[in-house]
C-alpha cells in the first residue's frame, strides 16, 4: 500500500492541511508543537477510527475533535495493487456521528472494507499497529511489559508462523483440559468417573449376590409347591386306598405284574415303529446289487491307485520343460551345423598353429618394431639400387630401351626419330661413367646413414646391430598378426556359439551333448506315454464312477421305501441293521404272545385298566412292603406333618423373597460398561492431550532453536549496523535480550538509554521485516532519533534506505540533522507553527 495524499479539514490543532507524498522516506519537519505528533495520530485515526487505547492513555476521539468543534474530518488517497482509493473519515462527539467512506478515485464507485480499516489493510489490531508500525520516542525503547507489542507478535510468529495463532495459548488450553480431566472435583473428570465406577461395581456385586439368592429362593419355592402338590395327592390316594381293603390281599400279585407290564409296554412301543417286511427274493436281489456295488468300488479303487501312481511319475519328472526346451533349441539342422563348425574349427586351428610355428620367437623391439622394419626395408632397397649401378647391368637397360623404342616406332612410324631421342638419349646419359659414379656415391652416403640409424636403434634397444639386420625376416612374418587375430576371433566365435549349447545342456563335448539329447528324447517319449496312460485312466475312472452312480441309484430306489437316508447312513450299515431288526422282530412277536398269556393268568377276568390304576396308586404312595391299617394311619400322619412343615417353610421363604430389593444386575452391567467406555474415552483423550502437548512443546523447542537463532542474528546485524560496535544479541526466550561483548554476556539493562532505544528499534525493524517481508506497509516514526547521536542516526537512516526501500516511511522530527542526511534521498515537508 502507498499513501499519495492527505487532506485534513480539521483534526486536533491541524486545519485545512493538504500534503502529497512520494515513494520512500517522507521527512516531515516542524518546530515543537507544530503538529507533528498530531499528524502521526491522524494516520492512526484514519486507519482505526476514534478508538481509545487505555494502555497508552490515548483517546483518539478527544484528540481528533478540535476544541470548540463537534467533529473531525479528513481523507487519504492511497493505492493498493491496481486500485486507487479515497478514504474519508468523520468522527463526532459520539460514535453515532462517525462514518467511514471508501470509493474508487476515478469511478467514484463505493468500496466496502470492514472497520477497523487497519485490520483489513495490515492484518493488525490497533494495539498491534501502535506497537509495530506506529513508533514514538516513548514507545520505541523497552516496554513496561515485554509480553506486549513486539514480543507477543514475535512469539506468535515463532510459535506457529501465524500472527493470530499462539502455541502458548494452545498449550494453556491443553493444560486446562488436562487439569479438568485429572481434577476429581470436576463432574467430567477421570477420578470422579472412577469413583462412580467403584460404587457401581460394589452395587453390582451386591446385586448379583441378591439376584442369585432370589433365584435360589424362587427355585426352592417352586420345588416346595411341587412337593406340596405331590403330598396332597398322596394324602388323597391314601384316603382312597384305605377304603379299598381288597387291595391288601392282591398287593403281591399286582407288584409281580408290574415287571411284565413294563416289558410289554416296551415291546408294544417297538412294534409300533414303521416296518416294511421284504420277501426273501427281494432281499436276495438287494444283496446281489450290494455285492455288484462293492466289486465296482474295488475296481474304481484300483484304477485310482494306478492313476495316482502315473500322476506321481509325471510330477516326479520335473525337468520335462527343460528337456523339451533343450530339444526345441537344438534341432537337427542345429546339430548338423555344430558338427560342421567343429570341423571348421579343426581346420582353423591347424592354420593358426602353422602361422605360430613360422612366427618364431618374439624380439624385444616393443613399440619400435614397425620403425625397425621400415628402416630395414629402406636399407635393403638401397643395397639393391647400389648393385644395379654396376657396369654389367647397363647392357640390359640399353637393350630394354631399344626394344621399347622399336615397339613405339612400329606403332607410330612418323615418330621414330622423336621416340629414339626420347628413350635412348636419357638412357645413354644415365649410363655414362661419371653419372654412374656420382649416383653410387650418393647411394653409399644413404646406406651409411641407414647403417648409422640401425646402430643407434640397436644401442637404444640394447641389441647387436647384426642381430637387428638378421631380424628382418622374423619381423616380416610378424606382419601376419592381423591374420592370426582374425583366425583366433573366428575360432572364439565358433567356441562361444558352441559354448551356449554346452551351457544350456550342462555338457562340455559334442559326444556328451549327443548323449544328453538322446536322454532328453527318451525322457520326453516316456513322459508322453505316461500322459497318454493318465488320460486313458482318467476316462476309465470317469466311466467306472458313472457305473457306480447307476448302481447306487438303483439301490436307493429299493432301499428308500425301507427308511434309508443317504445322508445319514451307508448302504452296508443300513442293510445290516435291517436284517438284524428283521430277526429281532420275530423274537419280539414270540415274547409278546408269552407276556399276554402271563398277564391273563394273573388278572383273570378283571379289566386291565382297573389293574393299572391300582398299580399306579401303590407307586405314588411308595408302598412296597406288606400293607396294614396301622401302616396306612402312620403314613397319613407323616404326610400331614410334612405338609404343615413345608407350608411354614414356604411362608418364611416368601417373606425373605419379598425383602430382597435391588437394581437389575444386567442393567447395572450395561450401565457399568457405559461408564468404562466413558473412562476409556477420557483416558484416550488425556493420552492424546498429553501426547499433543509433548509434540507441541518439542516442536516449539525446535522452532525456538531455529527461529530465535535467526531472529538474534538479524537483530545483531541491524544493531551492529546502527551502533558500529560488534555485539552479539541473544533473543533468549522473547522475554529477555542479552548482548555479548567478548566472552561475557550482559543484560540489556546494562546499556545506556540511547543504546537501549537502538537495540529495541533493531528488534522492532526485525519484527516488521519478519511479519511483512516484502509487503509494502507504511512506517510512522515520531522523534525516534531523539536519543541517537549523529553517527548512529546516519547509520539508522542508511539501514532504512537499504533494507526498507519497498516501504513508505514517515519520519516526524524537530531536528535539522535528518535533513542533512536525507537531503537527496527523501521527500522533505515542513509544518508551519
Amino acid at each position: 500500500m502507498r499513501i499519495h495524499k492527505l487532506n485534513i479539514k480539521q483534526f486536533g490543532k491541524l486545519k485545512e492541511l493538504e500534503l502529497s507524498f512520494t515513494k520512500g522516506i517522507q521527512l516531515i519537519e516542524g518546530e515543537n508543537e507544530a503538529g507533528k505528533s498530531t499528524l502521526q495520530r491522524f494516520f492512526l485515526w484514519m486507519f482505526y477510527g476514534a478508538v481509545s487505547i487505555k494502555e497508552y492513555n490515548l483517546n483518539l476521539r478527544e484528540l481528533a475533535v478540535p476544541y470548540g468543534e463537534t467533529y473531525a474530518f479528513g481523507s487519504l488517497e492511497v493505492s493498493m495493487d491496481s486500485s486507487s482509493l479515497i478514504i474519508e473519515r468523520r468522527s463526532g462527539l459520539s460514535k453515532r456521528d462517525d462514518f467511514l467512506r471508501i470509493y474508487e478515485k476515478g469511478t467514484q464507485e463505493q468500496c466496502y472494507y470492514p472497520d477497523p480499516l487497519g485490520k483489513s489493510l495490515f492484518g493488525l489490531t490497533v494495539h498491534e499497529f501502535v506497537k509495530t508500525l506506529f513508533m514514538g520516542s516513548e514507545k520505541t525503547p523497552a516496554f513496561s511489559d515485554k509480553n506486549d507489542g513486539l514480543f507477543m507478535k514475535l512469539s506468535n510468529l515463532l510459535d506457529s508462523g501465524e500472527e493470530e495463532v499462539s502455541y502458548k495459548k494452545a498449550i494453556e488450553d491443553i493444560d486446562r483440559q488436562i487439569k479438568a480431566l485429572k481434577n476429581g472435583r470436576n463432574a467430567g473428570s477421570i477420578p470422579q468417573l472412577q469413583g462412580e465406577i467403584r460404587s457401581l461395581f460394589a452395587e453390582l456385586e451386591a446385586s448379583r449376590r441378591m439376584f442369585l439368592e432370589k433365584e435360589k429362593i424362587q427355585k426352592e419355592l417352586e420345588e416346595l409347591d411341587t412337593e406340596l402338590i405331590s403330598l396332597k395327592n398322596q394324602q388323597k390316594l391314601l384316603s382312597e386306598l384305605q377304603s379299598k381293603a381288597r387291595l391288601f390281599h392282591k398287593k403281591t400279585d399286582i407288584l409281580k405284574l408290574k415287571g411284565a407290564l413294563d416289558e410289554l409296554n416296551e415291546l408294544m412301543a417297538e412294534k409300533e415303529k414303521s416296518w416294511i417286511s421284504l420277501s426273501e427274493d427281494d432281499a436276495q436281489m438287494i444283496r446281489e446289487k450290494i455285492e455288484q456295488l462293492h466289486l465296482a468300488q474295488e475296481e474304481l479303487l484300483k484304477m485310482e491307485e494306478e492313476h495316482q501312481g502315473t500322476v506321481r511319475d509325471l510330477e516326479l519328472y520335473l525337468s520335462f520343460q527343460e528337456d523339451k526346451k533343450l530339444m526345441d533349441e537344438i534341432k537337427a539342422e542345429t546339430w548338423m551345423q555344430l558338427i560342421a563348425e567343429e570341423q571348421k574349427e579343426h581346420t582353423l586351428q591347424k592354420e593358426l598353429q602353422k602361422l605360430r610355428a613360422h612366427q618364431g620367437q618374439d624380439h624385444p623391439f616393443g613399440s619400435r618394431k614397425k620403425e625397425v622394419l621400415l628402416l630395414l626395408k629402406k636399407y635393403e632397397r638401397q643395397l639393391k639400387q647400389l648393385k644395379s649401378t654396376h657396369r654389367r647391368g647397363r647392357f640390359p637397360l640399353i637393350l630394354s630401351l631399344f626394344i621399347f623404342a622399336a615397339i613405339f616406332s612400329l606403332l607410330r612410324p612418323s615418330g621414330l626419330l622423336l621416340s629414339t631421342h626420347f628413350l635412348l638419349v636419357p638412357g645413354l646419359i644415365f649410363s655414362t661413367p661419371p653419372v654412374q659414379r656420382k649416383r653410387r656415391s650418393h647411394l653409399l652416403t644413404k646406406i651409411r646413414d641407414s647403417e648409422k640409424n640401425i646402430d643407434q636403434i640397436s644401442s637404444e634397444l640394447g641389441l647387436d646391430p647384426k642381430e637387428v639386420l638378421r631380424s628382418k625376416k622374423i619381423l616380416l612374418m610378424a606382419e601376419n598378426t592381423a591374420h592370426m587375430e582374425t583366425l583366433t576371433k573366428k575360432i572364439e566365435d565358433i567356441q562361444n556359439k558352441r559354448e551356449y549349447f554346452y551351457r544350456i545342456s550342462g555338457t562340455s563335448t559334442l559326444k556328451a551333448l549327443a548323449s544328453m539329447m538322446e536322454t532328453c528324447r527318451q525322457n520326453i517319449e516316456a513322459h508322453q506315454e505316461r500322459q497318454t496312460k493318465e488320460t486313458i485312466l482318467k476316462g476309465s475312472i470317469s466311466h467306472q464312477q458313472d457305473k457306480i452312480r447307476l448302481l447306487e441309484s438303483d439301490l436307493f430306489y429299493h432301499l428308500n421305501p425301507l427308511g434309508y437316508e443317504s445322508d445319514a447312513d451307508s448302504i452296508d450299515d443300513f442293510w445290516e441293521s435291517y436284517e438284524l431288526n428283521k430277526v429281532r422282530r420275530v423274537l419280539l412277536e414270540e415274547k409278546e404272545s408269552q407276556l399276554h398269556l402271563s398277564i391273563k393268568g394273573l388278572i383273570g377276568e378283571e379289566p386291565l385298566e382297573r389293574v393299572l390304576e391300582e398299580l399306579s396308586t401303590f407307586e405314588e404312595l411308595s408302598l412296597h412292603e406288606d400293607i396294614s391299617e396301622d401302616l396306612l394311619s402312620k403314613k397319613e400322619q407323616n404326610l400331614i406333618l410334612a405338609i404343615e412343615k413345608k407350608t411354614a417353610y414356604k411362608a418364611e421363604l416368601l417373606e425373605k423373597y419379598e425383602g430382597l430389593q435391588f437394581r437389575d444386575p444386567y442393567y447395572l452391567e450395561d450401565y457399568l460398561n457405559t461408564k468404562h467406555i466413558e473412562e476409556e474415552v477420557l483416558h484416550r483423550r488425556l493420552s492424546v492431550l498429553l501426547k499433543t502437548k509433548e509434540l507441541m512443546m518439542n516442536a516449539e523447542d525446535r522452532l525456538k532453536k531455529q527461529y530465535v537463532q535467526i531472529l538474534g542474528d538479524e537483530v545483531t546485524r541491524r544493531f551492529e549496523h546502527i551502533t558500529g560496535f560488534r555485539r552479539t544479541v541473544l533473543v533468549e526466550d522473547l522475554d529477555t535480550m542479552t548482548f555479548q561483548e567478548g566472552n561475557h554476556a550482559q543484560d540489556d539493562k546494562k546499556l545506556s538509554t540511547g543504546a537501549l532505544s537502538q537495540l529495541y528499534l533493531s528488534l522492532r525493524l526485525t519484527m516488521i521485516k519478519r511479519i511483512f517481508n516484502e509487503n509494502s506497509v507504511p512506517l510512522f516514526m515520531d522523534e525516534v532519533f531523539s536519543t541517537f547521536d549523529d553517527l548512529r542516526t546516519e547509520n539508522t537512516l542508511k539501514l532504512l534506505l537499504e533494507e526498507f526501500s519497498s516501504h513508505q516511511i514517515f519520519i516526524f522530527t524537530s531536528h535539522k540533522r535528518e535533513r542533512v542526511f536525507l537531503e537527496n534521498c527523501a521527500e522533505i515537508l515542513t509544518l508551519k507553527q
